[in-house]
């Protein structure tokens, strides 16, 4: 949850169902998949820090929270949640007989993380 009160001013919450193992193995994997884009050689490295990255169960760190904050009112709070799609139909039923609206909507899907990984690995190339 983010809030921006009266004065303009934000704060967060995080809160996650994972355990921090299932947290590191979903980063692991996430990791993996950004790895793989990069080659067989960054693969295991990319899978750890993944891991590492996820180690305390937020996925969003101080550093996201400027994208929702532009798009909050002041006095209002949002939900960022990252959700399986069996959830989706329910919670977006919520948020809108809530009066919900929606300040961005993006489906991250794991060719898009290879393809991060590869563009990385693309960009050292040339600069070396």
């Amino acid at each position: 949850m983010i809030v921006r009160n009266v004065n303009g001013e934000l704060e967060a919450v995080q809160t996650s169902d994972l355990s921090k193992s299932e947290a590191e193995d979903f980063g692991a994997i996430v990791g993996g998949l950004i790895g793989a884009g990069r080659g067989d050689e960054e693969l295991e490295s990319a899978m750890g820090a993944g891991a590492a990255e996820l180690s305390d169960g937020h996925l969003f760190d101080d550093a996201d929270v400027w994208y929702v904050a532009d798009a909050i009112p002041e006095g209002k709070t949002a939900a960022v949640a990252l959700i399986e799609l069996r959830w989706a139909i329910p919670l977006r039923d919520k948020i809108m007989a809530a009066d919900g609206v929606v300040l961005a909507d993006e489906w991250v899907h794991p060719a898009d993380l290879v393809a991060i990984g590869a563009n990385a690995a693309e960009a050292a190339h040339s600069t070396t």
